[in-house]
């Protein structure tokens, strides 16, 4: 989900919202009626948007695990413009079998993070960096050994969370920091744990001098939270 001044980005595994039908990235109005222009996301049953981020233009970037927007093959990552239709200069394509579930925009680049195992035919293990215009993949590749879910972009570091043990080469339980110029690890090392069930970190924000994490979870740093 995203606002994007007046307008709300709105995507899940819905099949109505108004009148209008079939899983889509709806464009809805501050009173929830959704707008004349509905892109739709389509592939196989069950396809669905995970998320969407405003790309300060009046759009946004959308996310999930689909096929094509309106018709046109976007497999899993879209761009689309103020006026609800589809940006036809950026293209990204995972492999088809993935999900694209985290989505961060930092000036000209733009972060994915999910299932993949490669990005626009090049291999790249569940994190990759393209170019926000065009979608061209960028030579940033940290690589993870498990889903990769949150980002959070801080000048020139990424906090990246999901259900990784290693990235970039380097022991990372759940949550790390990354050089956005290297994609190597840095010594933040927070140890995200949970004996009972595969932990995963989904949400990262910052409240001044400290990060708030959000997910599965039962223990950061060996401390009970």
């Amino acid at each position: 989900m995203a606002r994007v001044g007046g307008t709300l980005y709105i995507g899940g595994q819905f099949s109505r919202l108004g009148a209008t039908t079939g899983p889509a990235v709806l464009v809805a109005r501050a009173d929830g009626l959704p707008t004349g222009r509905s892109p739709r996301v389509e592939g196989t049953a069950g396809r669905f948007i995970t998320s969407a981020i405003a790309d300060g233009a009046g759009g946004a970037y959308v996310a999930g695990d689909f096929l094509s927007v309106d018709g046109v093959g976007r497999v899993d990552v879209a761009h689309v413009l103020a006026d609800g239709s589809l940006d036809p200069a950026f293209a990204v394509a995972t492999d088809a079998s993935a999900v694209v579930y985290g989505l961060a925009l930092a000036g000209d680049d733009l972060y994915l993070g999910g299932t993949f195992t490669s990005v626009n035919g090049t291999a790249r293990s569940r994190i990759a960096r393209v170019d926000a215009t065009t979608g061209a993949l960028a030579a940033w590749n940290p690589g993870a050994d498990d889903v990769v879910r949150a980002f959070l972009v801080e000048g020139g570091t990424v906090f990246v969370g999901g259900q990784f043990g290693t990235i970039g080469g380097q022991a990372r339980s759940r949550v790390a920091e990354l050089s956005t110029t290297t994609g190597a690890p840095t010594a933040f090392d927070p140890d995200v744990t949970n004996a009972a069930l595969a932990s995963s970190v989904l949400a990262i924000e910052r409240n001044g001098a400290s990060l708030v994490l959000g997910g599965s979870f039962g223990a950061v740093g060996g401390e009970p939270r």
